[in-house]
């Protein structure tokens, strides 16, 4: 099957371009999973990522002190730089597929605009992530914003959800190649995990201690 169909020929490799947020001094669930991503990656791995980092250019703090017009705004100037970088890139690099993160909202009208350069002009695949677990209440209400999903996931090739109740809600409204491909742990916490005596922690059970591996932010 050619790259299109999302398998290249043997004597080169796959190539995905990772649109997505990254930052090395903010924290953020998609910026935290496109790191993780990022330093797991082999240097001999089958597939060629090139990474485009659509992290706000715009310094959170400064924005979030202004007026909501005015964040619009800038939020907006920022959904055109996205685009216009990430056509850049397609035009530059030439990958066979497009994997885009997402975490809805407002920057779905980004996603439309983004799935349409990459599927009806570029023509290639274009795989969108969507980075949060708010899709069974939202399919359950039928709400705006989940109708404009759906509308992206239809131009798209695929859609990857973070757990099955998203996959099952979305698939119950018929849509198709949807996956459920759950956050991984990092691999700090994976080393950690391989130093604890299992024995030790069996025998303290009775002190009821609980390890969270998670993320909270405000």
């Amino acid at each position: 099957m050619d790259c299109n169909g999302y398998f290249c020929p043997m004597n080169r490799k796959l190539k995905i371009l990772l649109v997505s947020p990254y930052s090395k001094v903010s924290v953020g669930g998609i910026g935290t999973w496109s790191k993780s991503v990022l330093d797991y990656v082999p240097g001999d791995c089958e597939c060629e990522i090139i990474f485009l980092n659509t992290a706000f250019r715009i310094k959170k703090h400064l924005v979030g002190h202004l007026p909501k017009v005015r964040r619009i705004v800038f939020g907006s100037i920022d959904s055109v730089w996205h685009v216009l970088k990430m056509s850049y890139y397609l035009y530059k690099y030439k990958p066979d597929v497009v994997h885009s993160t997402s975490s809805a909202s407002k920057g779905l009208l980004r996603d439309m605009a983004c799935v349409i350069i990459v599927e009806k002009i570029f023509h290639k695949r274009f795989v969108i992530h969507w980075h949060f677990g708010r899709i069974p209440e939202m399919a359950a209400q039928k709400t705006r914003e989940y109708r404009m999903l759906c509308k992206v996931h239809a131009k798209a090739s695929a859609s990857i959800v973070l757990d099955r109740f998203s996959q099952e809600a979305m698939e119950k409204d018929g849509l198709k190649n949807v996956y459920t491909v759950p956050n991984a742990l990092t691999q700090a916490i994976t080393d950690y995990a391989r130093t604890i005596d299992m024995q030790t922690v069996q025998q303290n059970r009775h002190l009821g201690e609980v390890l969270f591996v998670g993320h909270i932010i405000e």
